[in-house]
C-alpha cells in the first residue's frame, strides 16, 4: 500500500489521542501523517472573473460630414451657406478665429467674424476714416457718418434729404456758399441768390437798390447815378448844388416859386402843405417869388411838420 501524505491546515494531533486507538490489523502498516504548516501570512487568491466590453454601435451612414475635416458630424453642427461644420472648424476665413453658433457675416460664399467683415468690407468715413457699420451717407464720390457730414464753412449739419452745394470737392450749405462764390450785391455785400437789379455797373439784391444817401428806394423806378451810385433826384440835385424839395424830393427850378419853412427846409409851393387834411398852407402868398414862412403864420409846427390851424386845434388843442 502506497504511503499517503495528506496537507492539513492548521491541525495538531494529540498523541494520547492516537495511542487509544483500535490497533491495525497485521497486515496492515501504519501510516504516519505528514503535517504540513501554512504560512500564516498566506492568503487565499481569487482568479478575477473574465469580463468583456461591446463594441461601440456602428456610426450610421447618413451622418452629414463636416466641410472642414471631412469626419462625420455626431451631435451638434453648424449649417450655414449650404455646408455643415463641427462648431470648433466654422472659422472666420480671414482672422480664423472660431466662430461655432455665434454670429458671422457671409461675403462671396465666405464667412466672417464681424470685425473682420467691417475691416475688410464695410465702407470707410471720408472724414474720421473709421468704419461705417450703420447709416451712411454717400456723396462727392465718398462715404461718411451723417454726423461727419457738414458744410466745410460754418460747421452744420447738413439736415437728411437737405441739400449742399459743392466746390472744388467741398460741400457747403447754400448760404455759404453765396457768400463765398456767387455774385455780390453792391448794397450788402452779401451773395445774390434769386432776383436782382443791375444798375450802375452793379448788382443789388431789389431791397438794397436804394438812394445811396437817404436810403429810399425808388418807387417810380427812376434814379440818378453819379460817381457809379444811384442817388434820388433830390440827393442828385443836391449834391450838383441844386436846392431839392423837402416835399417831393425833387430839385427846384430857378424860376419856381420856393416856401422856406421848418427849420430852413425848402419846398415847391404846392409841397408845403398841412400833414393832415393835405392843404395847401402859403396859397395865398402865391405872388411871392420866395417864401419865408414861420410857426403861427398860417400854420403851426409840430414835431418837424406842418398842420393847418384847424388841423392843427383839432389833433393838438
Amino acid at each position: 500500500m502506497s504511503n499517503i501524505t495528506a496537507d492539513v491546515d492548521s491541525l495538531e494531533f494529540d498523541e494520547n489521542i492516537v495511542k487509544g486507538l483500535s490497533p491495525l490489523p497485521s497486515s496492515a502498516s501504519r501510516v504516519s501523517p505528514q503535517i504540513t504548516h501554512k504560512s500564516s501570512h498566506s492568503s487565499i487568491t481569487k482568479v478575477p472573473a473574465v469580463t468583456s466590453t461591446p463594441p461601440p454601435p456602428p456610426v450610421p451612414q447618413d451622418l452629414p460630414k463636416c466641410i472642414e475635416c471631412k469626419d462625420p458630424i455626431v451631435g451638434a453642427a453648424v449649417s450655414a451657406m449650404g455646408k455643415t461644420w463641427h462648431p470648433n472648424h466654422f472659422l472666420c476665413t480671414s482672422c480664423k478665429c472660431v466662430l461655432g453658433t455665434g454670429r458671422f457675416f457671409e461675403k462671396e460664399d465666405q464667412a466672417y467674424c464681424e470685425t473682420c467683415y467691417h475691416d475688410l468690407f464695410s465702407p470707410k468715413c471720408a472724414y474720421c476714416s473709421e468704419v461705417i457699420s450703420d447709416r451712411c451717407i454717400t456723396a462727392l464720390g465718398s462715404t461718411w457718418h451723417p454726423e461727419h457730414f457738414f458744410c466745410c464753412q460754418c460747421g452744420k449739419l447738413f439736415p437728411p434729404g437737405a441739400g449742399f452745394l459743392e466746390k472744388d470737392g467741398m460741400a457747403y450749405c447754400e448760404d455759404d456758399y453765396f457768400n463765398l462764390f456767387a455774385m455780390k450785391c453792391a448794397g450788402c455785400k452779401k451773395g445774390l441768390v434769386g432776383e436782382y437789379v443791375s444798375a450802375c455797373g452793379k448788382e443789388f439784391h431789389p431791397g438794397c437798390f436804394v438812394c445811396a444817401e437817404c436810403k429810399q428806394p425808388f418807387p417810380s423806378g427812376t434814379f440818378f447815378e453819379q460817381d457809379g451810385a444811384p442817388y434820388c433826384e433830390a440827393h442828385f440835385q443836391s449834391r450838383r448844388g441844386a436846392v431839392a424839395c423837402s416835399g417831393c424830393q425833387r430839385s427846384i427850378g430857378s424860376n419856381q416859386q420856393t416856401v422856406t419853412a421848418l427849420g430852413g427846409k425848402k419846398f415847391h409851393l404846392e409841397h408845403f402843405g398841412c400833414g393832415y387834411c393835405g392843404k395847401v398852407l402859403m396859397a395865398d402868398r402865391a405872388d411871392e417869388d420866395d417864401i419865408v414862412a414861420v410857426d403861427g403864420d398860417g400854420f403851426r409846427e409840430r414835431e418837424g411838420k406842418a398842420y393847418c390851424l384847424l388841423c392843427s386845434t383839432k389833433l393838438f388843442g
